[in-house]
């Protein structure tokens, strides 16, 4: 039977983090074999590949997380710190019950910022955690799903949604551009401390799992 502990699914999107950031630091050093016992470093292109595919898995995480909490909270459930949702419905009486009334007859749900807070709107009272949490972090939030669709579909919607995030970014158009290119772009952050887009991203997510989950 599924936890009912909201602090249980923020350990375990903080664990996932964990593992991609770190398998992120080893990757630099994988080596392919290209003829028999001679290696070469991975080049460029394979590299902004795998940032790519590690990103997508940052979002799926971050995207079960969304849901598991919210599952849990309109089964009743408290945060560590004691915050329990104000439910504006009748309060699920397990987490099957709860998935099926938030699923209905949709196979899977988007957890785009709007999409997340206008269902939390309908469940919790003012929408809160997550309200605060996602309002207070909406731009990188908006970058992130942009830069996820990018990645994983081909459509000129997306391609020309991710131009735009990059443009805005960067300061500049930066002609072929890639979703793995542009994560490893270093962004300036306070301080001049200099971080990739992707660890950006990823703190960004992490901060806002405390606000989810205090």
């Amino acid at each position: 039977m599924p936890s009912i502990d909201v602090a249980h699914c923020k350990k375990q999107f903080e664990q996932e983090l964990q593992h991609i950031n770190n398998f992120m630091g080893e990757a630099k050093s994988f080596k392919i074999e290209v003829n028999s016992g001679i290696y070469r470093s991975l080049s460029i292109r394979t590299f902004e590949m795998i940032t790519g595919l590690q990103f997508l898995r940052m979002h799926l995480a971050w995207e079960e997380f969304l849901e598991s909490v919210f599952i849990r909270y309109i089964c009743g459930c408290s945060s560590p710190s004691g915050l329990s949702p104000t439910l504006l419905k009748t309060k699920e009486r397990c987490v099957a019950d709860a998935t099926r009334t938030l699923f209905g007859t949709s196979r899977f749900l988007s957890w785009t910022p709007r999409e997340t807070i206008d269902r939390a709107n309908v469940y919790l009272d003012k929408g809160e955690p997550f309200s605060t949490a996602i309002g207070s972090a909406w731009h990188p939030l908006e970058c992130i799903y942009v830069i996820r669709n990018r990645f994983a579909h081909r459509s000129e919607y997306a391609k020309e949604r991710f131009k735009e995030v990059a443009r805005r970014e960067l300061g500049y158009n930066a002609q072929g551009m890639t979703p793995g290119r542009f994560l490893l772009t270093e962004k300036t952050l306070g301080r001049g401390v200099r971080k990739t887009y992707f660890q950006y991203y990823s703190e960004i997510l992490l901060i806002l799992s405390s606000g989810v989950v205090p």
